[in-house]
């Protein structure tokens, strides 16, 4: 089982830096429109699958003020393993941490299957979750 721990987006959609801890527990998220709930599970989606939930295109994820692309990066623990997956649109790279030490592969389709591996399930499964 994962537990995701920390979010944190810079430049993506209209925000220069969003970030949320995951305290050990339960939650439920809620609160007024416009108050960054989806933002969150969508930042979630494209950190870890590079895809949008709601069907944009990628480049759609970056700063609309600023039109600066966007870095997303996912922290979570796996077993007795802590991960970091940052998706930087900028670099257009995708790099995974296992204990602070990098696991990436070359290809960002061989680190998207990776992080399906790792996570054990593929996007439409944690979409639907």
């Amino acid at each position: 089982m994962i537990q995701i721990q920390k979010i944190t987006a810079n430049d993506t959609f209209s925000y220069k830096e969003m970030e949320f801890d995951f305290e050990q527990g339960l939650y439920n998220i809620q609160g007024q429109n416009g108050s960054s709930k989806t933002s969150l599970f969508m930042a979630i989606c494209i950190g870890l699958y590079n895809k949008c939930p709601k069907n944009c295109k990628i480049d759609e994820v970056n700063n609309v003020i600023t039109n600066k692309p966007f870095t997303i990066t996912v922290d979570f623990t796996k077993g007795s393993d802590t991960y970091r997956v940052i998706n930087c649109r900028k670099k257009g790279t995708i790099t995974i941490l296992r204990n602070g030490i990098e696991i990436s592969l070359k290809r960002i389709p061989d680190n998207l299957k990776l992080i399906e591996d790792i996570l054990g399930c593929d996007y439409s499964t944690f979409s639907n979750l």
